[in-house]
């Protein structure tokens, strides 16, 4: 068992579940969800790289309604103090936990991009495949919840971390501009995170 799940709150049953947990509910497609776990640790080495003294926060993976590319976001505490000074606001301005939370205004949105071409070459190729209106859903349903499946696999491993710092990092799925996003925040969010870390940005991204 991690040190940082032991912080969070989560039991060593509750780690071994969660792929338990996901696939039990959720049409996944496991070539996707593989290619974008790699892609997210990838991107996430890469990160790493370029911001070795960073703490992380938050680490999102997101489409679009059209469910036609996959990219991950994610954001430091480092990161969110620029951003913040960039539009001069201070935290308790209005507008701050918004800035904070939601992946649409981070300053490292769709982070590693080149990493998920593959992911996203098969989902062109599927989308093809499913052009009918009725096929549609379907398969939005199987981008999403390989997207989870990927975050998972991603929190079980431990791949999005801290190195020596066990903060739980917040990690959700979500879609842009879709009616279907609220649904996915909460889904995601609820099997990903601890109810304490819930409680502090679902009410903000919409839950």
């Amino acid at each position: 068992m991690l040190a940082a799940d032991l912080r969070r709150g989560y039991d060593t049953t509750e780690i071994e579940n969660l792929d338990m947990e996901s696939n039990g509910r959720m049409a996944v497609n496991p070539e996707l969800a593989e290619l974008f776990y790699q892609a997210s640790v990838d991107a996430f080495i890469a990160f790493r790289q370029q911001f070795p003294d960073e703490t992380v926060f938050a680490f999102v993976l997101s489409t679009i309604d059209d469910a036609i590319y996959v990219n991950c976001s994610i954001n430091s505490w480092e990161s969110h103090q620029r951003r913040l000074a960039e539009r001069g606001y201070d935290e308790s301005h209005e507008d701050a936990l918004e800035t904070k939370w939601c992946s649409c205004e981070w300053e490292n949105e769709y982070y590693g991009s080149e990493f998920f071409e593959a992911g996203n070459r098969l989902l062109n190729d599927l989308y093809e495949k499913s052009s009918e209106a009725e096929e549609f859903p379907a398969f939005k349903q199987s981008v999403v919840d390989s997207m989870i499946e990927a975050l998972v696999r991603l929190r079980k491993s431990g791949a999005i971390s801290n190195p020596g710092d066990p903060i739980e990092i917040a990690m959700f799925a979500t879609i842009y501009d879709s009616f279907s996003a609220e649904e996915v925040h909460r889904r995601s969010a609820k099997l990903l995170n601890s109810p304490e870390l819930c409680k502090t940005f679902l009410p903000v991204i919409g839950s």
